[in-house]
């Protein structure tokens, strides 16, 4: 790979200003604040969480600090954010003599945070913001692409200043202000951090400069052209430019200054529209506008595609310019602060299945810079499981996806929005697998009562994520109502105990069929997400079964009363359907051969017919059910699942779509119970069949469809 070269350029030019003797001088200092660390560091995780992070937003908000931290090499030496800038942050680290992290430093002198907290901070920042300063620093930007960042500083001494300088320093550097990672990437449990410096321009040695005269200025340009590995990293969003004069030989801090650039031409895409679930022949329709939000006008080319999508779909967009075909592309232009909106339309075709097509927008002015949205959409026919992504774009649902396309199920995958948009339609679906992680809040209203349609009319439920049952059965939650405490209780038939139960190691159950001789399940570290993490108060609640109708199917780890799993029969108005629900995320399982056990297990049971002696209580069913047959579509068997609450003579016939009786599968006086019944149609031609219960005065009729 060809490397692209550092290039830095130091122009300078003498500004003689001219100042009547009225106008005042008195520049304001601006404390630089800067943090050794590291991703591996456990102390600098606690000192984050408890004081430091917090603190250093508020004063970053409020204009007192300029702040910058440095990864150095340990205690990880795989720490990501060292290794992108290794020579500068090891040189700074030389230059200040650090022997441990984490190693805070405010206007060069070291801050014991073992021995002081946070209000010794703030009054050590504030004591160097009264202190006198003899030059106030003015930082422009000049070019933000992704081959070029160009830096303006503007340094004016204090024309009344008298003081004497030996080698002054400007020190420039380019820091993010948030780095995220999808799991952390080192020991401590963190995965976000703050002020990151990137690049140090030139670098970590700085720039030499002529000290102005009293009540003169100096300018300086520096140039930075960014490295492959520099674009890989850091978000353009994000940059921070710190720039900050030091005496060299005694790190006498006399001011810093601190800018957010803003990317020449930057554009953002956004969707305004929800994935979507509907009928095989019914278009999907999406919108998406997208917005100039740089500081240039600029021209894109728009492209949509679909990343993946069965056979026979079809797609087209529409701009301002007309209308294009998917593979086709299309130049707009946008001017500085204006929109410009693409309707994007999807057309299954009459073919069953879920696609993902993806619109491009690029920059012509910024080669390299792009902005792109995802769009979904789900056919209610020929899905057997529909994956809800319910984790505000964390993109968790990715950890049981893989698991799915490994047991070669049919799938699809799209929002909460859109399952609440679909109303009655998510009933087509014979399992759902919903994705919380820990996002806040979990379940909402809207959400939780098309869980509940879901399970009354019969569906198979496997909820995961972190604090659902605090949020909604504890009273002391934010989010607790009433409604939300029943759903709890009588939906997903879980009893709340505790928020934060202290371990990070789930055990199965002897004899259960999800759980049996399952291995230790870790909760943190390995190839997981992460998102059971105790160092940002994530932890597994802990939960029971709440009725006859559930038993729990996971304890945690040696400890054989206290679960973090149960799973139960729902004995809806409409049918029998079943819930697994796991007070953790999916996706923080910590082992990939426990995670891909954990989805098997779990979507077998949902799968396979359950008779009601599997449950130690023996529990008969309350009301009456006709469950959706499984699988369907169908060749050329399916299950038919129905229940009892009393002794009744039951009658279960199927009908073609003219309404003509083709087979009496039942005719008899039955006990209360659950009965599984295989209805074999090797002799029937393909289409769409009903099948029709009547018990007593309990009377229900589903579809079916035969493929052959």
């Amino acid at each position: 790979m060809k490397r692209l070269l550092l290039s830095v350029t130091l122009s300078i030019l003498f500004l003689f200003n001219f100042n009547s003797g009225d106008e005042a001088f008195a520049y304001d200092k601006k404390s630089l604040v800067e943090r050794f660390t590291n991703a591996s560091c456990g102390p600098c995780a606690s000192i984050n969480n408890a004081w430091y992070n917090a603190t250093t937003r508020d004063l970053i908000n409020s204009g007192s600090i300029s702040h910058i931290v440095y990864n150095v090499n340990w205690p990880g030496a795989g720490d990501p954010m060292y290794l992108l800038n290794s020579v500068d942050n090891m040189a700074r680290r030389t230059y200040y003599g650090v022997s441990w992290v984490p190693w805070p430093i405010i206007n060069s002198v070291y801050f014991d945070y073992q021995s002081m907290g946070q209000t010794q901070f703030i009054n050590a920042v504030n004591a160097g913001n009264a202190e006198y300063a003899p030059f106030n620093i003015i930082l422009t930007q000049q070019v933000c692409k992704n081959d070029l960042i160009e830096i303006g500083v503007k340094i004016i001494r204090d024309p009344s200043d008298i003081s004497t300088f030996g080698n002054v320093k400007l020190r420039v550097a380019l820091t993010e202000k948030t780095v995220s990672f999808p799991s952390p990437p080192g020991t401590n449990g963190e995965s976000e951090f703050y002020s990151v410096c990137r690049k140090m321009m030139p670098d970590a040695n700085g720039s030499t400069f002529t000290i102005p005269a009293a009540g003169d200025s100096i300018e300086l340009t520096l140039q930075y052209v960014p490295t492959t590995a520099f674009l890989q990293s850091v978000n353009f969003d994000s940059i921070r430019v710190v720039a900050f004069l030091q005496d060299d030989p005694s790190k006498e801090m006399y001011q810093s200054s601190m800018l957010e650039l803003t990317p020449d031409y930057k554009s953002e895409i956004e969707l305004t529209s929800t994935d979507y679930i509907g009928d095989n022949t019914t278009p999907a329709e999406f919108s998406t506008v997208i917005r100039n939000i740089g500081v240039l006008d600029d021209s894109y080319e728009i492209s949509a595609n679909f990343d993946t999508a069965p056979v026979g779909w079809t797609g087209e967009y529409t701009t301002e310019n007309g209308t294009f075909s998917f593979g086709q592309t299309d130049l707009i232009q946008v001017a500085v602060g204006d929109t410009s909106v693409i309707s994007i339309s999807v057309n299954p075709n009459g073919t069953n299945g879920s696609g993902v097509t993806l619109v491009i927008d690029s920059s012509q002015n910024n080669p390299g810079m792009s902005g792109s949205v995802v769009l979904r959409n789900v056919t209610t026919t020929g899905i057997e499981v529909l994956v809800v992504d319910d984790d505000d774009g964390a993109n968790y649902e990715e950890w049981i996806i893989v698991e799915l396309d490994s047991l070669n199920r049919e799938y699809g995958v799209a929002t909460s929005d859109a399952v609440v948009n679909a109303g009655e339609d998510i009933n087509s679906f014979n399992i759902i697998i919903w994705s919380c992680a820990n996002i806040k809040p979990t379940i909402e209203p809207d959400e939780m009562a098309a869980i509940k349609t879901f399970l009354d009319n019969g569906g198979y439920l496997y909820l995961s994520g972190v604090d659902i049952a605090y949020e909604l059965a504890d009273p002391t939650s934010p989010y607790y109502t009433t409604e939300t405490a029943d759903f709890v209780t009588n939906y997903l038939h879980t009893n709340y105990i505790l928020k934060e139960f202290i371990s990070n190691i789930a055990e199965g159950i002897d004899d259960d069929p999800i759980s049996d001789g399952f291995p230790l399940l870790g909760l943190i570290g390995g190839t997981g997400a992460g998102t059971i993490n105790h160092s940002q108060g994530h932890y597994p609640n802990q939960i029971d079964a709440a009725d006859t109708a559930s038993v729990p199917f996971l304890h945690f780890f040696l400890k054989p009363d206290d679960f973090c799993g149960v799973r139960a029969m729902h004995y809806g108005p409409m049918g029998i359907g079943r819930v697994v629900f796991t007070s953790f995320g999916f996706e923080t399982i910590a082992s990939a051969s426990a995670r891909s056990l954990f989805a098997e297990r779990v979507t077998d049971w949902l799968t396979v017919p359950v008779g009601v002696n599997e449950f130690e209580n023996n529990s008969i069913p309350t009301s009456y059910g006709l469950e959706q047959n499984y699988p369907n579509p169908f060749n050329p068997s399916t299950t038919i699942t129905y229940s009892l609450a009393n002794e009744e003579h039951v009658s279960l016939k199927v009908y073609d779509i003219m309404g003509r009786e083709i087979v009496e599968l039942v005719n008899e006086d039955q006990t209360s119970g659950t009965y599984f019944l295989e209805f074999d149609a090797s002799s029937l031609a393909s289409g769409m069949y009903f099948y029709k219960i009547s018990a007593g005065n309990f009377v229900s009729t589903k579809k079916m469809v035969l493929l052959k």
